[in-house]
């Protein structure tokens, strides 16, 4: 299947490494991953530890496609679009409550962002 920047899709974190977590995307044997990186999770930073004992080994969450590119297979993932304003850092502390809204949290994310760019055009 073919990801585009912009779309959320179900993962589980299949490894913690040091710049993040490894996800394991949904789909057929073998399966793709993709790197959720530290700065991509929340608005505000964290420590690795904190992140592996939020987030461990199987833990399923909704990740935003940020990159992904075909010819070399790299695919970006982040969770902190989700987050309004209101609420910056709750994807550390409280993570089923901005999966739940993910879908608005995305789509504030994205008008904004595209405010801001028409705004820098100007």
């Amino acid at each position: 299947e073919e990801l585009k920047a912009g779309d959320i899709i179900e993962c589980t974190v299949f490894k913690q490494i040091g710049r993040g977590l490894l996800m394991e995307l949904p789909g057929e044997p073998p399966k793709a991953h993709g790197m959720l990186a530290m700065m991509d999770i929340s608005r505000l930073k964290s420590s690795t530890d904190y992140v592996a004992k939020m987030f461990p080994k199987g833990t399923k969450m909704k990740c935003y496609v940020i990159h992904s590119c075909a010819k070399t297979a790299r695919i970006t993932l982040g969770t902190k679009e989700f987050e309004d304003d209101d609420h910056m850092g709750w994807m550390l502390s409280f993570p089923e409550r901005v999966m739940k809204d993910a879908e608005r949290g995305a789509k504030a994310y994205e008008e904004k962002r595209k405010a801001y760019i028409e705004w820098l055009q100007k």
